[in-house]
């Protein structure tokens, strides 16, 4: 590099000399693009030694392809397929006819042949079908007839059987209410009333030596149905002068017990276990009706106030001292008040067995009397049921009451009113055919 200083040049050109084979170009000479190397031709060491070998694309010496006619490839395409790309190239080019030219070799393959198109013949069932629907056609729409005008109902129609049904029955319902001695003796006839007479038997041969055991097993509920049994009882054993023993396994049973209390004190007997004891609830349920069978003694020692009632004078006698009330036997009657299957089973089970010949009676509601009737059909067990068996005891002991005078009317009175309504059903039943046999004709 002739004029630079070598004090301007790095320290690896530093002593450097110009290159003495760089050839020199006159200037404004283009360069000259360097010539290819040549390929190598086949000489006549060919097929030996490297002549065997495959030589890269760039080192082989191109032959000439023989001038053959083409062959169709797998990938060239159709003449359906050229003409398809003919006629999307000149979509658009074309005149509004329509009309596509095909290329030469499209129109060279067009079949020629020309099918023929299809004749339909008909059969004879079509043939009329055509012939009834183009008479169909022809033919105007038929108007349409007038309906018939409909008679006018009658006065009976218009009213109606039901109606006068209806009006018969309100009407015999008022005469009924109006006149009570028309169903008077239209009453019903209690189911369990055959115990009436047994019952009232038994209780008229207690005197006043004799203690009756009450047992309150129903709740507030069923006050409508047996505190008119209850009443109907108490009434006629205050009447004997017998004594009281009340208990209840039942808590609200042994709300209602005291009742008895002041009932009897309004009859004039005396507390404290001199004319009756009031045990009050005893909880266990039939463990506590099993203590009390089993050792009735043990029972009478705390009454419900805690009072031991063993000592009185009517579980004692006071004349000679000894116990009138020392097992469940001494007691002369027991009456159970209970409105559940269960209480008459707890009874029946742990109590009656111990009793031997001591007269049981229940009083039950109408709702389960039919389900412990097994029970009450075994010998020295009686039952009285609903409402009507207290009517029944307090007329045949010829007691009277306000409801006992307002029951049976009432009774009746209902009574007559189904028998009426019974006999309008069949009328109607019978009536209704004939009114549509009518109308129809």
């Amino acid at each position: 590099m002739p004029g630079t200083s070598e004090t301007a040049l790095p320290a690896w050109l530093r002593g450097a000399e110009a290159d003495p084979i760089s050839p020199t170009r006159p200037a404004g000479t283009p360069p000259r693009r360097p010539t290819p190397p040549e390929p190598i031709m086949p000489g006549e060491n060919t097929g030996a030694f490297l002549g065997v070998t495959d030589l890269p694309a760039w080192l082989r010496q191109p032959e000439p392809e023989p001038d053959a006619p083409l062959q169709p490839q797998p990938g060239d395409m159709s003449v359906t397929e050229v003409r398809a790309v003919n006629w999307l190239s000149n979509l658009g080019r074309e005149q509004d006819d329509g009309n596509v030219s095909l290329p030469p070799e499209a129109q060279a393959t067009t079949p020629t042949i020309q099918l023929a198109l299809p004749t339909f013949s008909r059969t004879p069932a079509q043939l009329q079908a055509v012939s009834l629907l183009n008479g169909l056609l022809q033919q105007p729409y038929p108007e349409a007839a007038p309906l018939p005008q409909a008679a006018p109902p009658k006065a009976w129609e218009k009213i109606g059987l039901e109606r006068v049904l209806y009006v018969l029955l309100a009407l015999v319902l008022l005469i009924g209410a109006l006149q009570p001695s028309l169903a008077g003796e239209m009453r019903f006839r209690p189911a369990g009333a055959t115990d009436t007479a047994a019952v009232l038997e038994q209780l008229n041969t207690l005197s006043a030596d004799d203690t009756v055991l009450l047992a309150y097993e129903w709740d507030a509920q069923r006050i409508s149905e047996l505190q008119p049994l209850e009443r109907a009882v108490r009434d006629h054993l205050i009447a004997q002068e017998v004594g009281f023993i009340s208990v209840s396994t039942d808590p609200q049973g042994t709300i209602l017990s005291f009742d008895l209390r002041d009932a009897l004190q309004s009859a004039g007997y005396q507390g404290q276990g001199i004319d009756y004891i009031l045990l009050g609830y005893r909880p266990g349920g039939e463990l506590a009706l099993r203590s009390l069978a089993q050792n009735f003694r043990a029972t009478l020692r705390s009454d419900f106030t805690g009072r031991d009632a063993s000592q009185g004078a009517l579980a004692n006698d006071l004349a000679t001292g000894d116990p009138r009330l020392e097992t469940i036997n001494d007691l002369a009657m027991i009456v159970v008040m209970a409105d559940q299957v269960q209480d008459v089973q707890g009874w029946m089970e742990q109590v009656v067995p111990r009793t031997n010949d001591v007269p049981v009676v229940f009083l039950l509601p109408a709702e389960i009397a039919p389900v412990v009737q097994p029970y009450i059909e075994q010998p020295n067990i009686y039952a009285l049921v609903g409402k009507g068996d207290a009517l029944a005891y307090d007329a045949t002991r010829q007691v009277t009451r306000s409801e006992t005078l307002s029951a049976p009317l009432l009774d009746g009175q209902v009574a007559f009113a189904i028998f009426a309504f019974l006999m309008l059903l069949l009328l109607g039943i019978v009536l209704s055919p004939l009114f549509t046999l009518k109308k129809e004709r």
